[in-house]
């Protein structure tokens, strides 16, 4: 049986695409997201996920916005973002 890694996993969605851990860090990221985000897949692992989307330094839900990785990691509930 051939190993299986994340990486080649998500580069067959059709989307963009982004996995992130509990303490808001991308683990994964498709060569598509990279694309739409202008940074490159390989550069975006262990950023967090708000200094690439908000360019903050600080979580969503600490500037007062609605946080879908809190949603998922507090409350259970998937969440698709679009950006």
């Amino acid at each position: 049986m051939l190993p299986v890694h994340l990486q080649d996993l998500i580069e067959a969605h059709d989307q963009p695409f982004v996995v992130i851990a509990a303490d808001y860090r991308v683990v994964a990221a498709t060569q598509r997201y990279g694309r739409s985000s202008g940074i490159s897949s390989e550069d975006l692992i262990n950023r967090r996920c708000h200094e690439i989307s908000h360019r903050s330094d600080r979580p969503c839900h600490e500037n007062g916005e609605e946080c879908p990785h809190l949603a998922l990691y507090q409350k259970g509930l998937a969440t698709m973002v679009l950006h």
